[in-house]
């Protein structure tokens, strides 16, 4: 199979990053900072790099695909890996939010339509799309990825004149004086939120060309373009008009863009951006599960590729329990803060890999492409530790006591699968735990080639 280019890893990673959340972030972080909302997009961008850098570093000595699982399981125990299954769950939710947020803004452009409908046929229609493998739906994507940003484009170029120095300039940019610490927090909390996801290049590890260094590449270019142009969006969308709590950004466009151009900015920016990011949330779901598969996690069944090199059942699954919650109309909010506590506790776990590498592959570790020194590591994760904790306050502060009731069942009904499977296994004389634990081929072939040569080199010396 014909790998992925560097190109469309990226696309991937911008089209993920680029979701609907900007278009309701965007104007509620304006109203809280005001002309200081470029800055802070600045600030956004560093915090996701510094967030995701240290559980990111083992992908350039030790590629796979799902790497965060691969590496929790083979770096540190089984148990631990298996969080990465209910990082399944988060993607399922977030399939559903999508969706449901497409419909609404179709529904602008045909009023009359079900947006139950329309939910689940954008589902179906990109799941189907997805049975065609990764090149297929990358091509679809990169299409879309390039129509998105012309999009956003248009809003920042039709924009830029209409700017009023009374509104914005480059000098209340930095005027922090002008902000409260807790407005600026919460601003931040925003623009960070709609940041994340540069880092679903580490689940195609092992699709795409030369992973020990695009992986890395894909997901910094990603979060720095992204956070480029949310900085030029917040430019617009401060200083275009007064500021208030019915702005946003299709009722600002309305202001400065000729018609056909703001229908090409709703379509092309919102309803593109919403699809970008539902085909990547869709692929990296289908991988993912496919690797647990591989490990036995699940059934053989999920293992079944088709001549595409893609899991059926594990794409049906992953678009029929989007397409149940939308159906049935399910809490979505209730669901997401439950995944948002579990992605916490999964960030915090993905640290540990970072530093179990270089005794478990010290050679790999010696030849990988980017390389953390023990003190710069520990601080990256220190400091990303206290965006975690931090995030978690938030969140036991302002959810409700269901929240927790729900999250508890989650973590029980699931392990409670897991152990049913290990012991289901273990009648059959098959131990689920040495097979999640079991050196990775590819990794031990490379750390013994890097040894040889590190041998070779040492005699020489």
């Amino acid at each position: 199979m014909k790998k992925m280019s560097l190109f469309s890893v990226l696309c991937l990673c911008i089209g993920t990053i680029i979701g609907a959340g900007i278009f309701g972030s965007m104007p509620s972080a304006a109203l809280l900072a005001g002309p200081v909302l470029p800055m802070i997009c600045i600030v956004a961008a560093i915090e996701i790099l510094v967030r995701y850098l240290p559980a990111m570093a083992p992908a350039t000595a030790i590629p796979a695909s799902n790497g965060f699982y691969m590496y929790l399981t083979r770096l540190v125990h089984p148990f631990v890996g298996f969080l990465q299954m209910l990082q399944i769950l988060f993607n399922v939710f977030v399939l559903a939010l999508l969706a449901s947020v497409f419909a609404q803004y179709f529904s602008m452009v045909v009023p009359s339509v079900s947006q139950t409908l329309v939910a689940i046929l954008v589902l179906a229609l990109f799941g189907a799309i997805a049975l065609f493998g990764l090149k297929t739906s990358s091509i679809v994507n990169n299409a879309m990825v390039v129509i998105l940003i012309v999009a956003l484009g248009t809003f920042v170029v039709c924009g830029f004149p209409e700017i009023k120095p009374e509104y914005f300039s480059v000098a209340k940019m930095f005027d922090l004086d002008a902000i409260s610490f807790t407005d600026f927090g919460a601003a931040l909390g925003l623009i960070a939120s709609c940041l994340m996801g540069g880092y679903v290049s580490i689940y195609y590890a092992e699709e795409m060309e030369n992973p020990r260094k695009n992986v890395l590449r894909a997901f910094i270019l990603a979060t720095v373009v992204v956070a480029a142009i949310y900085m030029l969006l917040s430019m617009v969308t401060v200083g275009v008009a007064p500021l208030d709590e019915s702005l946003s950004l299709a009722s600002l466009a309305g202001l400065f863009m000729p018609k056909a151009l703001y229908w090409f900015f709703v379509v092309g920016g919102a309803l593109f951006a919403l699809s970008t990011t539902i085909i990547g949330s869709i692929l990296g779901g289908m991988v993912n599960l496919s690797v647990i598969a591989r490990d036995k996690v699940l059934p053989d069944a999920f293992n079944k590729k088709n001549k595409y090199d893609v899991s059926p059942l594990c794409l049906i699954v992953i678009v029929a329990a989007s397409i149940f919650i939308v159906a049935f109309s399910l809490p979505v909010g209730t669901l997401m803060s439950v995944s948002s506590v579990l992605g916490i506790i999964i960030a915090v776990t993905q640290f540990i890999p970072a530093i179990r590498l270089p005794q478990k592959y010290p050679h790999c570790y010696k030849h990988a492409a980017v390389k953390f020194p023990r003190p710069v590591l520990y601080t990256l994760i220190v400091i990303a530790l206290a965006f975690c904790v931090y995030e978690a306050y938030s969140l036991v502060v302002t959810s409700a006591g269901a929240v927790w009731w729900a999250l508890l069942a989650t973590l029980i009904i699931s392990y409670a699968y897991f152990f049913i499977r290990l012991a289901y296994l273990k009648k059959k004389g098959i131990d689920l735990v040495a097979i999640m634990s079991a050196p990775y081929a590819p990794w031990e072939e490379k750390e013994a080639e890097y040894a040889l040569l590190d041998a070779k080199e040492n005699a020489h010396e």
